[in-house]
């Protein structure tokens, strides 16, 4: 079975489009999602749209769960703050209504899913580090757990007590071994932040146990200019195109 992995397409409607276009060359099986629809990007309505046609499994991420809960809207850093009070007075109701319906983590085989950190989902932890994988692994027992969050990609292996860090490279296939646990993380679709602006999503191979990292090229000055021609914050439009 071979499944895309998508996550933070973040209301970027032509990174979006054209990670499917990629996807569908693929004929994966399944495509799974680990949140964050909405925010940041000029698009959160047509994002989710195709997100309910298109995606088999979808967790809720930390700016869709202020959709639930616009108390964690305190917490978000002062341009995220201004981007989900935008966002959230241009989603629909039935839009909103759909992501209020997305649950926090979900199980398929062997694979353990959700936004950010295993457990203790509504701390939005960032896994970056060995430190942080190292707290998180103990809260799973899955061979596979997909996270994204951090819109960086990103391969923890952790095998008895040692941890890995691995920097996946585009176009890499990595074997993934029975007696390891993974952290898998596909990096973002709609805002990378390792810079490069290139829209990125991960492909995990259950039949060969492997997962490979892909970047896709997407008109990214269409983006911008349909951020600067909105009331979302400017500097959104600078971090696209920097892949900050």
């Amino acid at each position: 079975m071979k499944i895309a992995i998508l996550s933070d397409i973040h209301g970027n409607l032509e990174a979006f489009e054209s990670v499917l276009n990629e996807v569908y060359k693929r004929k994966v099986d399944k495509i799974i999602c680990l949140g964050d629809l909405i925010d940041y990007g000029p698009n959160p309505n047509e994002v989710v749209e195709i997100a309910k046609r298109e995606f088999d499994i979808i967790v809720m991420g930390n700016h869709d769960y202020a959709v639930v809960d616009r108390s964690i809207i305190k917490h978000f850093a002062v341009v995220a703050r201004s981007s989900i009070l935008w966002t959230l007075d241009v989603l629909t109701d039935e839009n909103k209504l759909f992501i209020s319906s997305l649950k926090l983590e979900e199980n398929f085989k062997d694979i353990y899913i959700v936004h950010a950190c295993p457990k203790f989902m509504l701390d939005w932890t960032y896994i970056l580090s060995i430190d942080e994988a190292k707290i998180y692994f103990e809260y799973t027992d899955s061979f596979i757990t997909l996270i994204g969050h951090t819109h960086i990609p990103a391969i923890f292996k952790k095998v008895f007590s040692n941890i890995e860090h691995i920097v996946p490279k585009e176009g890499v296939k990595y074997k993934l071994e029975r007696d390891a646990m993974y952290f898998l993380n596909p990096g973002s679709v709609g805002q990378p932040r390792d810079g490069d602006y290139r829209a990125s999503f991960g492909i995990l191979n259950l039949d060969e146990l492997t997962f490979e990292i892909h970047r896709v090229d997407y008109d990214v000055k269409k983006t911008i200019k349909k951020i600067l021609n909105c009331d979302l914050p400017q500097i959104l439009a600078y971090r696209l195109e920097n892949g900050l």
